[in-house]
């Protein structure tokens, strides 16, 4: 027996951090599970997905991992300003939609205070 344990008017929100990229298809998977999931269950939700540290090569549009498909999902993605300096990109070379935070660790920070739930694959 499967237990959803929604109430009434809640709306789940959780941010999904990415740190390492070796963890990039395990990330993918979990959003990918976690959007059906909740999708079939009829469950308000926010999902976002926040990428510091060496991760950050994932979010570049020479990446060989597309955001593309979790950005038409309504999945917002962010990135570290931080990060993205520290390794001398520029924001230009960020794929299409994926938003700049100046710092990956304020941003998760200020998510885990208004009730996101915080994932890391």
């Amino acid at each position: 027996m499967v237990i959803n344990q929604k109430r009434e008017g809640d709306k789940m929100k959780v941010v999904f951090h990415i740190n390492e990229k070796t963890k990039a298809k395990v990330l993918l998977s979990n959003v990918q599970n976690f959007y059906k999931c909740t999708k079939e269950d009829k469950e308000d939700t926010v999902i976002e997905i926040l990428i510091n540290g060496e991760a950050i090569d994932l979010a570049l549009k020479d990446s060989l991992i597309d955001f593309s498909q979790l950005l038409s999902l309504n999945v917002e993605i962010m990135a570290c300003k931080n990060s993205l300096e520290s390794r001398n990109y520029l924001p230009n070379q960020l794929q299409n939609g994926i938003l700049l935070v100046n710092s990956g660790v304020v941003e998760l920070a200020r998510k885990q205070t208004h009730g996101y739930a915080y994932i890391k694959p």
